[in-house]
């Protein structure tokens, strides 16, 4: 179970700062659960397919996707398995968002760049006094390249959002799927 508390809560706050902090979270499906986090934790509005029976086709990647050197070894397509596969609308998705494989509404399998910059002007001052540290606010990586520029510190990291529920062990005497290896 994902914890589900406010956005403005420790625990959610910790959780944006590691991601945002150069590292990679990653989520599967299977269960609502999954978007409602994000969404609550991340600001997004990640939108779920109500179903898409697929087949998934494999996207291309942006050339400073972190997943390009994995791209080579992805099968061209995934499939639903079921009802075990949950998507979401491909016009919910962040700006930023590397689409690894996607139908034509939805996509199940996707990483998203999040940053975050420290706040500035009197609402950063206030925070800093008041709070005993600098407070934190969603940017996007343009943003953080800009800062970056002007010497100021914003930083990003990834969230990699794998549809699938894994809650079956596919590696059985019949064979494998090729979710098992889609992480």
């Amino acid at each position: 179970d994902l914890p589900l508390y406010w956005d403005s809560d420790k625990a959610a706050r910790n959780i944006r700062n590691f991601v945002s902090n150069g590292n990679r979270l990653i989520l599967t499906g299977g269960s609502y659960a999954s978007l409602v986090f994000l969404n609550r934790y991340f600001h997004f509005n990640l939108k779920k397919q109500v179903y898409d029976s697929g087949p998934f086709d494999k996207q291309p990647l942006r050339a400073k996707s972190l997943l390009k050197k994995a791209e080579a070894g992805m099968p061209a397509e995934l499939y639903q398995s079921g009802e075990a596969v949950t998507s979401v609308e491909l016009d919910s998705l962040p700006k930023h968002t590397d689409v690894l494989y996607a139908s034509d509404s939805s996509s199940p399998l996707f990483e998203i760049t999040f940053c975050e910059k420290v706040q500035e002007g009197l609402r950063g001052h206030w925070c800093s006094v008041h709070a005993g540290h600098a407070c934190q606010e969603d940017a996007t990586p343009g943003e953080c390249d800009r800062l970056h520029a002007e010497g100021k510190p914003c930083t990003c990291g990834t969230i990699l959002y794998d549809g699938f529920d894994f809650i079956d062990n596919h590696k059985t005497w019949i064979g494998t799927s090729v979710w098992d290896d889609s992480i």
